[in-house]
This record gives structure tokens, C-alpha cells and sequence, in this order.
């Protein structure tokens, strides 16, 4: 009798403890489920080509960034070939802005490219005129995000290999003008910048690439100061007025 009481005291026992693990159970699977799942990322829809022509800068922007006043040309849907004239087509891409060498098969769709020229032309030594164009800013679309960032990948080394290298453009009436490639660099926030002299003249260039959703933001400045910062800024300006 006393080794029955014992056993039945040790079922109970038994019993509880399995009760009380279930009752556990229960209450953390109850705590669980009451904590809601998380969000998933919701993407940013691409950026529409139709808003392409809202991302380019004004007369005035321009001017306050290349501390010049500019008179803007209407502008233009057609990519350039300029590179043509180079004497190598390796550099066409940080040479200057929407480049048909340099987005040859990225699959872009659309695309809005402005050009501005100084006020007052400059001229060099010798009353040559100098190119009167200041400033190039090309906008370009791509169905998706990972399309544009792809091209910036790709062009990352292009960019690199030209540093230190020159190229020269053979202009009209045998204008030549061999370009320096001076240093390349990375932003914080993934902007590329490189700038180029020209030796035989006093014309240097700057140029900042980018891309922000799906849109590649390409910006070439010449004659300025410092035109590789003036290219930075205006990047960096038409960046902020893509969502990403």
C-alpha cells in the first residue's frame, strides 16, 4: 500500500510537470503569435522617364554652381558621339557625359541631355577661342534599378584604367587637344569624379557619374575653377530629386 501511494503520488507528480511544461508551451507559443511578422522592404517603383526633364537644372542653378552666367540650349534626346573624335575610344566614358561608347548595351530607354554655354566665350593665349560650352547634364531611364546600377559597375574600371592616361581630341580645322586624366575618386555616396586637363591649352574638365533608382545622373563641367567640384555639386543636387 505505501509502495501503491508512492507510485500514484509519483504519477501525479509526473502528471504536473508535464502540465506545466504544456502550460509553458502554451503561453510562449501565445507570446509568439501575438508578435506581428516583420514588414518585408517595400521597393521603389523606377523612376518615371516622364519626370526625366523635372531633374535638370535651371539657367539660374547652373549659374550659381559655375559661378558664370549660362545660357542653357534647348534640350536634346539624342546620346553623343563626340568620342568618335578621340584618338582612343578606351576613355570615352569619363571622357565626357552620355557617351554612345559608353552606354552601348546598358539598355537604357530614354534620356534628356542639356547643354549650357558661358555668357562670355573665353579665349586662350593667342586670341583662340576656347570651346564655349560650360557645362553638360545628362539624365538617363532604365526599366529597373539593377539595369542602372549594373552600367555604374561597369564603368567603374573604365574610369580607373584612364587615370594618369592621355587621350587627344582632334578637333576641327587640325585643332588637336591631348586631355591628361587626373585622379579617381569614390564619394561617400557612391559618386564617381575624375578631371582631365587639357596641355596644350588652358581647358580642363570635370566629371562626376552616378546612378540613383533607375536613373544615371552623367555631369561633364568645363572651364570653371574647379570644374570636377562642379560637377560633384551639380550630382549631387539632381540625386537628391531622385527617391531611392
Amino acid at each position: 500500500n505505501a509502495r501503491r501511494r508512492r507510485t500514484v503520488d509519483a504519477l501525479l507528480g509526473t502528471g504536473l510537470v508535464m502540465a506545466a511544461a504544456g502550460t509553458a508551451v502554451a503561453v510562449t507559443r501565445a507570446r509568439h503569435d501575438s508578435v506581428p511578422p516583420p514588414v518585408a522592404a517595400v521597393a521603389l517603383p523606377p523612376f518615371s522617364m516622364r519626370d526625366l526633364p523635372g531633374l535638370l537644372p535651371t539657367a539660374e542653378q547652373l549659374g550659381a554652381v559655375l559661378n558664370n552666367a549660362v545660357t542653357v540650349d534647348p534640350v536634346t534626346i539624342g546620346i553623343g558621339v563626340d568620342s568618335q573624335y578621340l584618338d582612343s575610344q578606351d576613355c570615352a566614358g569619363p571622357w565626357m557625359a552620355a557617351q554612345r561608347a559608353a552606354y552601348f548595351g546598358s539598355g537604357w530607354q530614354a534620356m534628356q541631355l542639356q547643354s549650357a554655354k558661358q555668357s562670355q566665350p573665353g579665349f586662350a593665349p593667342g586670341v583662340l577661342p576656347l570651346p564655349p560650352v560650360s557645362s553638360f547634364v545628362a539624365v538617363f531611364s532604365f526599366p529597373i534599378a539593377e539595369l542602372a546600377a549594373r552600367f555604374l559597375d561597369s564603368q567603374k574600371p573604365v574610369w580607373q584604367r584612364c587615370v594618369g592616361r592621355t587621350v587627344t581630341f582632334n578637333g576641327g580645322n587640325n585643332l588637336q587637344m591631348p586631355q591628361r586624366f587626373g585622379e579617381f575618386a569614390v564619394t561617400a555616396d557612391n559618386i564617381f569624379t575624375i578631371g582631365y586637363q587639357t596641355t596644350n591649352l588652358p581647358f580642363d574638365c570635370g566629371r562626376a557619374l552616378t546612378v540613383r533608382n533607375n536613373v544615371s545622373i552623367d555631369i561633364a563641367v568645363c572651364d570653371t575653377p574647379k570644374p570636377t567640384d562642379s560637377a560633384l555639386t551639380l550630382a549631387q543636387q539632381i540625386a537628391a530629386k531622385v527617391p531611392h
